[in-house]
Parts: structure tokens; C-alpha cells; sequence
């Protein structure tokens, strides 16, 4: 995100929810602490500011809302496969004042395993601190809009100091940090100085949390309900607990199908090491929310059974101690190793035969290692569904291309959004992007782009019984003007060459139309001030992506000092400022007696 752009720090839910707790909590937590009157405009408000885009392609003004109403981008779904969408609500709809259970200290430990994880994300620094640290020329607006504004190190320190009474606390302050970057980028109030990219970003965080949130605060398998007395109340929040197990699972295995081509760095290689290491050392068990090992010390009184247990989960340790030194030899050795390859070796420790007649005991070693495989897999699933920052939307590219609404047009900069490839050149990874961009799109954008891509899909259709010359179809946005549509292959040139004029290979100015010279670069100065724009941007979204693709698991430029204050790490963002000075003046021979004043957030 750009370090000098606005982006606040915390309210109430805005965004669609991902998940049904999610949304149910969010719902009450909107209805009781939230007027509904300040947050959204009416509809009636919303269409009487909207704009007209234009043109043959779907506008949206990168530093500013898209131009079809900044309240439009309050209706965004969740990024496709990007982490946790989750089902309709059904049944009951949970309160806060659903009692739920208090927290401990094992959740405790999880938690801060999952804020050091989420801290490592290089996209924190206008939701660490807040706004009026950051940003105190925006205040007299900003607390107009955001009536309950918190930060990243507020709830870090809350962490530390284990003030939370229970985890559904913990999960509403940080969706509320999401929420309110939302909702300041989308009140009419701020349309002049918002920035459409932040709420892509605060949206790919919440649904990173959301996905750590899966794997470290649930444990493996799901435990048995509670038994109640018959006429007991039911309680929607421990409904919603029980259901997330499912959608756990169903998500998983999405994240796990988008990440299986995916190379494991050394340090991921080395990750998987150490969990392995821990997994066996603690008998089974990925971290205490496992409740039990798998087997239990032998003490020479065990039963036959017992004895069998123990027998067959000896096979799988040893397994997994070939499968650990294999890792780091891999690691050794600078061998690729992919993340399905992983997926399948891990299956293949508890895959004999010994438990032919044990699928009880299979299914909880394997319940157990897809929590220890879904792990390592979320952080690098959040690194691939990482935007680049020249697009207006902070969408996904699949490429830098040169591209023109049609034969009648120049061409011009462009990055791909979108794939629709006839069925023989279909890959599963084309869809995924295609949703996920199109999830990042405020509503009114996605609606005028909607025929453009009918016609793509008919045009596939007419394709598969021959009635249709065989392209693809690519959804665009043109660079500079920040334009959106749907292409066919034949108006794209795939290579980007900055240095390159492509309409000088198509015919020249005379080649088009009168009624289009103007928008033809090579007579208009000011067209041709703003190509040099986008090819500009072209050049830094091949740069950034280059980044992305030499770094697929997100840990090539971390750095090993987990106290670097450019990380945010989870202990930097815990400690005050006064705290953090003391450790920066310990750490120097310095001790002046300062007190730890906390910085509370406004």
C-alpha cells in the first residue's frame, strides 16, 4: 500500500462478512454499537451521486472512488477462493450476548502464534498506529466517519497483557480494524481523498486473519458437543463454532488445490522441518488445542489394544522423521519441492496398511497433519493473492500485456485481470483469478462489465460447435486511465516492451478512423502525456510482479531479526512507544527510569 495515502484504523463491520460467525457477530456488533444512519448513505443518495463512466470500458480513477459512486464499493463480495468465504446464514443468528467461553492460557499461546504470523505481512503500516499518529490532518474527517477507531497495536498489546475475556473479543477488534478502512473509503464524506486499492487490502487482511484464525484458534478434530438439559435455550454462537469445522475443511482444501504448483522456499522447507519435529516430539499433537496425544506413555500395563495403537502410530513417527530429513536436505540442496508434493507425502505417513482395521486412529492422525499442513499453506496462499499496486483496485495481474478495446483503437498499457480460454486451454488457476479480481471490483464496475463478459462466454460456447473462430477472452485494466473491459486475443500483444510502439505495426493514425484521431496518441499531446503515464506504470507492475514471482511464499525478503520495527512484528506492535524507546535505550546501556505509558489509540 502506498505509505502516503490515508488509510484509518478501525469501526464497525462495513465489508461482507466471510464466514457465518463473521457475519452474524458482526451484525449485532454493527446494531449496537453503530448507527446505521452515519455509516451507509441511503440508496436514494448513492445513485444521486453516481456518474456516468463512459466509453466502451468501466472507469475507475486510481487515487480516487471508482466514478460510479464511492458507495457501491460497500457492496464488494469476498475475494473468490481468497481465503474465507463461507456459507449463508441459516437458523438462529448469534448475539454478543450469546455466552461463550472464557479465554486460556493455551489460547493465549495460540494467539500470539498467530499475530507473530500475521505481523510478517508487508502490508501493516497505515493499520499498525493510530490515525492520529500517522495521519492527524485527517482527524476532523475521520472522526466524523469512524466512530470506533482501533489499531493493530492496540489489540497486539491487549494481546501481551491478556486482557481479552474471551477469543470473540479478539476476533472483533480485528475485524473492526478492516471494517473501518472500509467504510472511511467508501463514505461519500471522503470521495475526494479516497483510495478504492485500500479496501482490497483491508479485505485480503481480514480474510488472511480469518484463515490463520482457522488453523491456530480450532483445534484438529471437532470436539463432542456439550450434553444440555432437554428444555435448555440454544446458543447461536456455539452453533456457528461447531459448523466453522466443515467450512474449515472446505476451505482448506481450496487453498491448498491454489497453492499446489507453488515451490517451498528454504524457509518454508525449514518450517515444515519444525513442525514435523514438534508434531512427533509432542506425541501427536500440532499445539495444546489438541487436547490429548495420540498415545500416551507406555507403562508395561497397557492392554492389547493399547499396545496395537502404539504399534501403528510408531510407523507413522517414522515416517515422518524420513519425511523431515528429506526437508532439509531439500533445503540443502536448493531442490524444488512443491506444496501438492508436501500434500502427498504427509497422506503417505498414514496411509499403510496397519490401519486397515484402525480408520478411527487414521483419521485423527490425518485430521491432525492437515491442520499442520494447513499452517504452513495459509501464509502462502495470502502471498499469491497479493495485488500489485498499479492497479486502481489493488487486483491480482496475470500479466503485462498491450491491449485496445478494439481493432478501431490504439493499444495501450494494460494488465490482465481475468482469463475465459476455450475448454482444451482451460487451467483451474484462470477461474480463481478471474472471481478474485472481480471481487476486489466495487459493484457498479462489476455490472458494466457484465455484457462485455456474456458475450465472451457465448462467444465460447458458439466455439465449442465450430460456429466461432477459437480465442480467449482477458479482463483488462488499462494503465493510467484505469479502465476496465473485457478483450479478445486478438486486440492483445502479450509481451509488454515499454521501449515499443505496437499501432506503428498495425498501420499508423491513418489506419483509423476520423472520429477516433483524437484519442490516437500519436496527434493528441495530451493522450500522449497520459500513455507515457501508463507505460511508466507498466514498467512498476512488471517489477513488482517479478517481486511477487521470485517470492511465492512471502519469506524471501523477511528479515531474521524478528525486532526489525520495518517487519511490525508481533513484539514490536505489542510494546508502546515509551516501552519501545526503553528496550531501543536498554538495549544501548541507557536506563533513565521512564515509565511504560500506553499509547492508547483514539
Amino acid at each position: 500500500a502506498p505509505v502516503d495515502a490515508p488509510v484509518p484504523a478501525a469501526a464497525a463491520p462495513v465489508a461482507p462478512p466471510t464466514s457465518t460467525a463473521e457475519a452474524t457477530l458482526a451484525a449485532a456488533l454493527e446494531a449496537k454499537k453503530v448507527s446505521s444512519a452515519a455509516s451507509t448513505p441511503s440508496k436514494a443518495k448513492a445513485k444521486s451521486k453516481a456518474k456516468s463512466a463512459g466509453g466502451g470500458a468501466a472507469k475507475g480513477k486510481s487515487g480516487t472512488t471508482p466514478k460510479k459512486g464511492a458507495a457501491a464499493a460497500t457492496k464488494r463480495k469476498a475475494p473468490a477462493g481468497g481465503g474465507v468465504g463461507g456459507p449463508a446464514l441459516k437458523g438462529p443468528i448469534p448475539s454478543l450476548e450469546d455466552p461463550v467461553p472464557p479465554i486460556s492460557s493455551q489460547d493465549y499461546d495460540n494467539l500470539q502464534a498467530l499475530m507473530n504470523q500475521f505481523c510478517r505481512v508487508p502490508l501493516l503500516t497505515e493499520f499498525s498506529r493510530p490515525v492520529s499518529s500517522l495521519h492527524p490532518e485527517l482527524i476532523p474527517v475521520y472522526s466524523k466517519v469512524v466512530k470506533h477507531p482501533i489499531d493493530l497495536s492496540k489489540v497486539c498489546r491487549s494481546i501481551r497483557r491478556r486482557e481479552y475475556k474471551d477469543t470473540r473479543a479478539v476476533r472483533l477488534d480485528m475485524w473492526r480494524i478492516f471494517a473501518n478502512c472500509t467504510k472511511f473509503h467508501c463514505h461519500p464524506s471522503t470521495r475526494e481523498g479516497a483510495i478504492p486499492s485500500f479496501v482490497s487490502i483491508a479485505l485480503h487482511l481480514r480474510d488472511y486473519f480469518n484463515a490463520l484464525w482457522e488453523e491456530h484458534m480450532l483445534p484438529s478434530e471437532m470436539p463432542a458437543p456439550p450434553s444440555k438439559p432437554a428444555k435448555t435455550k440454544a446458543n447461536p454462537t456455539e452453533a456457528a463454532y461447531y459448523e466453522s469445522f466443515k467450512a474449515r475443511d472446505e476451505r482448506r482444501k481450496k487453498r491448498i488445490v491454489a497453492t499446489s504448483s507453488t515451490a517451498l522456499s528454504n524457509r518454508s522447507l525449514e518450517r515444515v522441518a519444525s513442525e514435523i519435529e514438534n508434531f512427533t516430539d509432542a506425541n501427536g499433537m500440532v499445539d495444546g488445542l489438541d487436547g490429548e496425544p495420540i498415545v500416551s506413555p507406555m507403562t508395561g500395563m497397557e492392554s492389547a489394544d493399547e499396545v496395537a495403537v502404539k504399534e501403528a502410530y510408531d510407523t507413522v513417527v517414522v515416517a515422518l522423521t524420513k519425511l523431515k530429513e528429506k526437508m532439509t536436505e531439500l533445503a540443502n540442496e536448493n531442490e524444488e519441492y512443491t506444496v501438492a508434493e508436501l500434500e502427498t507425502d504427509l497422506k503417505r505417513c498414514y496411509s499403510t496398511e496397519v490401519f486397515a482395521d484402525r480408520q478411527s486412529l487414521r483419521k485423527k492422525i490425518g485430521d491432525r497433519l492437515n491442520r499442520l499442513l494447513g499452517k504452513i499453506v495459509v501464509p502462502i496462499f495470502e502471498t499469491n493473492c497479493r495485488g500489485v499496486n498499479q492497479s486502481s483496485v489493488w487486483a491480482c495481474m496475470a500479466a503485462c500485456i498491450w491491449a485496445r478495446e478494439s481493432s478501431k483503437k490504439p493499444y495501450w498499457p494494460a494488465l490482465v485481470l481475468g482469463i475465459m480460454a476455450p475448454e482444451d486451454q482451460r487451467e483451474a488457476w484462470h477461474n480463481a483469478l478471474t472471481e478474485r479480481n472481480e471481487g476486489r471490483l466495487p459493484e457498479s464496475l462489476r455490472q458494466q462489465l457484465e455484457p462485455g463478459k456474456r458475450k465472451a462466454v457465448s462467444a465460447i460456447k458458439r466455439q465449442t460447435t465450430g460456429k466461432a473462430e477459437r480465442m480467449s477472452f482477458f479482463l483488462v485494466e488499462f494503465l493510467g486511465t484505469h479502465e476496465f473491459t473485457w478483450c479478445k486475443e486478438s486486440d492483445i500483444i502479450e509481451q509488454f516492451d515499454p521501449e515499443a510502439d505496437p499501432d506503428t505495426h498495425v498501420g499508423g493514425p491513418q489506419g483509423l478512423k476520423k472520429k477516433h484521431h483524437t484519442r490516437d496518441h500519436r496527434i493528441n499531446p495530451q493522450t500522449e502525456r497520459l500513455r507515457q503515464k501508463a507505460v511508466e506504470e507498466g514498467r512498476w507492475a512488471l517489477e513488482e510482479f517479478e517481486m511477487q514471482l521470485s517470492d511465492t511464499c512471502g519469506d524471501l525478503y523477511l528479515s531474521d531479526d524478528e525486532d526489525n520495527d520495518e517487519l511490525y512484528s508481533y513484539d514490536v506492535l505489542s510494546q508502546s512507544d515509551n516501552e519501545g524507546d526503553t528496550a531501543m535505550q536498554d538495549a544501548d546501556g541507557i536506563t533513565d527510569g521512564a515509565t511504560n505509558a500506553d499509547d492508547d489509540a483514539i
